[in-house]
């Protein structure tokens, strides 16, 4: 196994969503978490302020194509290459039901994945918002299927790639003649975001019928590395003389000596275990002429922009979203009635439901998530530093 380097019109809040129609039931297949918190805007993260103010948005892709790259760490083994983006350390070696794996058939190399938890909770709230659109939308649920996943592998042309999110559209009753990809998107670090833009770019044309796409960048001001042997952190948070344990969570972090809060560090004793500075939000929906989304493209009426941060900036992305899923809606009319030719599906060519984005919610639960990533960066330190464990950062 590797060794690993010490490594975004503003829509009014939403109505009440309608019950849902007595004729097609409830959706099975719609995994909701919280859905009257994703629904209901009313919390607020303590000092976020909405703000219409952002950087332009060719300003801003010209900056995601033409920044500087970490070089990331390769080991050869025999004729193939083993590419690891360390965004999540093993302490026991990696996860295989959590890493996503990506080949490339002509250069011989495997890329892994490995998303934080960082990485996951952003999508975790865009596909509760997601499922619960599908759930009032008066589809026929025994005709065809919308299903959103975070581990359906993609076949590109020289390479299988793993979305961290991905909506599939099928007939239900019969074997599926056709496997129609609506809606891809992905998450990763700043660092990496070419590597993130291209990724995207290879899955839209592999399946140019995708109407939306999405890509959320995570910024940390500054990389995360380990304590140093000598240092206030190897003294302060040993934890016990002759057998030392990590802190529990509530413990480690009633030691934090910064305000909680986005671009403030998570410094506990004199060490920042974590750095949260924002998160950025790329969104495409495609033309009614356009071949294939183009990530390429900064034309505010395909593309938007916006930051999820002390400042929140997301309202024209919370427009294009809603747009997205509407054409969404669109593709599952003209899907149906290729099915089923003489079928009535006026009440979903018209139907209007509202996306229940909650970036408060959004924002206040990213907090949450980088104070356990700061604590999971402590217990893998303590691990390694005072039992012999395998270096994993």
């Amino acid at each position: 196994m590797p060794t690993a380097a010490q490594a975004d019109k503003i829509i009014k809040p939403a109505p009440s969503l309608p019950p849902p129609s007595k004729k097609f039931g409830t959706h099975e297949g719609a995994c909701i978490r919280n859905l009257e918190e994703g629904i209901q805007d009313t919390n607020s993260v303590q000092d976020i302020v909405d703000s219409s103010a952002r950087p332009s948005c060719d300003d801003v892709l010209r900056q995601s194509f033409h920044s500087e790259l970490l070089t990331p760490r390769i080991s050869r083994r025999g004729t193939a290459r083993i590419q690891i983006d360390r965004t999540r350390s093993w302490r026991d070696g990696p996860n295989l039901e959590e890493i996503q794996l990506s080949y490339d058939y002509n250069k011989r190399l495997l890329i892994v994945d490995t998303p934080s938890i960082l990485h996951e909770r952003f999508f975790d709230h865009l596909k509760d918002a997601m499922a619960a659109y599908f759930l009032f939308l008066p589809y026929d649920r025994e005709l065809i299927s919308p299903i959103l996943s975070m581990n359906y592998s993609l076949k590109l042309r020289d390479r299988i790639v793993t979305p961290d999110l991905t909506m599939t559209l099928t007939a239900v009753d019969e074997a599926p003649k056709v496997v129609l990809v609506p809606c891809v998107g992905e998450c990763g670090s700043s660092e990496n975001r070419a590597h993130v833009f291209d990724k995207v770019d290879d899955e839209v044309i592999a399946h140019p019928e995708a109407v939306l796409a999405i890509i959320v960048l995570i910024r940390e001001a500054i990389a995360y590395r380990s304590p140093e042997d000598i240092s206030v952190a190897s003294i302060s948070l040993r934890n016990g003389r002759h057998n030392p344990e990590p802190l529990y969570l509530a413990d480690f972090l009633q030691l934090r000596s910064t305000p909680r809060g986005f671009n403030q560090p998570i410094r506990i004793a004199n060490h920042d275990w974590a750095h949260l500075a924002s998160a950025e939000f790329f969104v495409w929906v495609k033309g009614a002429n356009q071949a294939r989304i183009d990530v390429r493209d900064t034309n505010p009426q395909f593309m938007a922009h916006g930051t999820l941060g002390s400042v929140l900036q997301m309202g024209t992305v919370s427009t294009m979203l809603q747009r997205g899923m509407d054409r969404i809606r669109d593709m599952m009319v003209q899907f149906s009635k290729t099915l089923d030719h003489t079928g009535d599906f006026s009440a979903l060519e018209e139907a209007d439901v509202r996306l229940p984005l909650n970036w408060s919610l959004t924002a206040k639960s990213a907090l949450t998530v980088a104070d356990l990533t700061a604590h999971e960066r402590y217990e893998s330190w303590h691990d390694v530093r005072f039992k012999g464990a395998k270096r994993t950062k």
